[in-house]
């Protein structure tokens, strides 16, 4: 008997990708009607070098740590899911990209004592629905580029569109 729920991760109880892809695109069409979404990308940095093959137990034990800091700081109105392997994405509506730096900011902030206790840290992206994009893959694709731009300034903090930083 199979008790697996496909609506939830079963390492982390956050919901599972095919869920978040499944309601991502239903609610992506509010975006173009004035509803504020913003997408946040995490990710523990350098996890895949950090635990040593064969060890897949700590691997586990980190990604199911971050989830449950990534639950309890989620707003239930806020769609949180394990996003592939090593990585958390959140669906903010009615929440601009100031909102979402802040929802980072201070997701990074409760995950001190995850981090403290594993040595590593972790790094966010955080993009906004603009008028421009067509599809849900530009969202997904702009807010991988803010992550990754984090990661490449040295990891730890969160990366956001130019134009807010400009």
């Amino acid at each position: 008997m199979n008790d697996h729920n496909p609506l939830t991760d079963p390492l982390t109880g956050l919901s599972s990708q095919w869920h978040f892809d499944v309601i991502f695109d239903f609610v992506f069409e509010l975006a173009d009607r004035d509803v504020p979404m913003t997408l946040v990308l995490f990710e523990i940095d350098g996890l895949a070098t950090h635990v040593a093959e064969g060890e897949a137990d700590a691997k586990q034990a980190a990604l199911g740590g971050f989830g449950r800091v990534l639950a309890e700081g989620s707003r239930k109105m806020d769609l949180t899911a394990r996003h592939g392997d090593e990585r958390f994405m959140c669906l903010l509506l009615v929440c601009n990209v100031q909102g979402g730096m802040v929802f980072a900011d201070r997701i990074r902030a409760e995950a001190e004592g995850f981090t403290a206790s594993t040595g590593l840290t972790l790094s966010a992206g955080v993009a906004v629905y603009t008028g421009d994009m067509k599809e849900r893959d530009d969202l997904e694709a702009a807010v991988k580029r803010c992550l990754e731009a984090a990661q490449l300034a040295g990891g730890d903090r969160v990366g956001v569109p130019q134009d807010v930083t400009d």
